[in-house]
């Protein structure tokens, strides 16, 4: 491939960084890395947040610390947003998408209703899809006052570090955010993810930090009072995450500039996901959809002519391994999983990359 869909966006600083932890007397720093990057993680969402070895160990762990009934989880999503509640036993109901392509929040009413016969607790699992915020989490707080703590609202932020809403970085608005360090997201650590602990919840940190390290005790010898991880998130990958995170405003500036290159030329012929009024989307990734495309045939064109695509996420209810799981929705996700497809976003692409593979799309005349 020549046009890579998001790859790692390194420079000399990155391996600068790292190189520092090989230098002869470097044992002093063992450790601090990931507690100087979860610093500045806490300086920029106002949370306390939490590293871990990636994204689904954060979801892995927030079923560690509850015990859920049901899961309502966004149907169009990545699997991990759901998967460890379900392996505990939660039962999944997949709620559909608005206009955002994320949750339509006219299926808080079914959240609501559902509610009324559940005995212990339910979480929400809300995606911010592709980076762009999601509308919905501004009214959610409705059922929050109604259900109390029976009812978490857990915010899928992995793929949107440095997204805004109202001004408020997206991960904040509920209970916890799960943020993503993979090495295709806006900033990476190679593998890593956070959970962010919100309000209350921070003093919830020390118990997390204490499962993700073998629930070691804290005494001269090895003593385990309970079966912990080896969850937490290594110094090599935080030391990256340092240097990375302090590019996030130029990385943000770029894959805006991608999406909106992708606008001017390709718009209204193809429809793009828009963001709400108040929205700062991160722009992570750029996807398109047509009634008339053919995702597959569109990926494989595109292919041979040396530019990674992937079609849209496949929505929940539709995975074989939910087959007969509850599901509300309008059917707008599907539509958008059968007509649509992710461009290369990245942002070590430069402009004149962009231009070529807009006119690489009309050429392959893919409606």
């Amino acid at each position: 491939m020549k046009y890579f869909l998001s790859s790692p966006d390194l420079n000399d600083a990155d391996f600068l960084g790292l190189k520092k932890l090989f230098e002869p007397h470097q044992e002093q720093y063992v450790n601090r890395p990931a507690l100087e990057f979860e610093g500045m993680l806490d300086a920029y969402y106002g949370s306390k947040s939490l590293l871990l070895q990636s994204g689904t160990v954060a979801f892995q762990m927030l079923a560690a610390f509850f015990s859920f009934e049901v899961v309502f989880c966004q149907n169009l999503t990545f699997i991990a947003s759901v998967a460890p509640f379900v392996q505990k036993g939660a039962k999944p109901v997949f709620l559909g998408s608005g206009e955002d392509w994320n949750i339509d929040e006219v299926f808080w009413e079914d959240v609501d209703r559902m509610m009324q016969g559940i005995q212990g607790k339910a979480a929400i699992v809300l995606t911010h899809l592709y980076g762009n915020p999601a509308k919905a989490v501004l009214s959610w707080q409705q059922l929050k006052e109604k259900y109390g703590d029976r009812l978490i609202l857990i915010e899928d932020a992995a793929e949107a570090v440095g997204s805004r809403l109202d001004g408020k970085p997206v991960g904040t608005f509920g209970d916890f955010g799960v943020l993503s360090f993979n090495r295709n997201k806006i900033i990476t650590t190679s593998g890593g993810g956070a959970l962010l602990l919100n309000g209350e919840h921070a003093e919830k940190y020390d118990y997390g930090f204490y499962l993700a390290t073998q629930a070691r005790e804290q005494l001269p010898y090895y003593q385990h009072n309970e079966l912990g991880f080896n969850w937490r998130m290594g110094d090599l990958n935080a030391q990256l995450g340092i240097s990375q995170f302090q590019q996030l405003p130029q990385k943000l500036t770029q894959r805006r500039r991608n999406f909106d290159q992708y606008f001017q030329e390709l718009h209204p012929h193809f429809s793009f996901q828009p963001e709400c009024k108040t929205a700062f989307s991160n722009r992570w990734i750029t996807a398109i959809h047509h009634p008339k495309l053919e995702p597959q045939k569109a990926v494989d064109a595109l292919k041979s002519q040396g530019i990674e695509s992937r079609m849209i996420w496949k929505p929940m209810h539709l995975q074989p391994v939910f087959n007969g799981a509850t599901v509300y929705t309008r059917n707008w996700e599907v539509e958008l999983f059968q007509t649509g497809i992710c461009l290369p976003s990245g942002s070590n692409l430069k402009e004149d990359s962009v231009f070529h593979i807009i006119q690489r799309i009309i050429n392959a005349e893919l409606t």
